[in-house]
């Protein structure tokens, strides 16, 4: 589900407005949840909306994940795995 991204242009100063998701750093989502950003980055790495910025692994040299997470993507994270109270 992937969302459409849509521009509108101002007139006159050529300004542009659009409804561009908000992406998270990984940072800030491990703030967030309070875990580590590794975590983030094996839980959330595959999922969809989300957008790797980082560097392949090669022989000699370690990958380099640098992600932005859709807010969406992570309020669904949240909602999937919130524990439910019995009553």
């Amino acid at each position: 589900m992937t969302e459409e991204v849509t521009f509108k242009k101002q007139q006159g100063d050529g300004f542009v407005r659009g409804s561009i998701p908000e992406y998270l750093t990984l940072e800030q989502v491990a703030t967030i949840l309070q875990v580590s950003p590794d975590t983030v980055a094996r839980k959330l790495g595959n999922a969809e909306g989300v957008i790797d910025l980082g560097t392949p692994e090669t022989l000699h040299k370690r990958r380099k994940r640098i992600l932005r997470i859709p807010r969406r993507t992570l309020e669904r994270f949240i909602a999937e795995r919130q524990v439910r109270r019995r009553r």
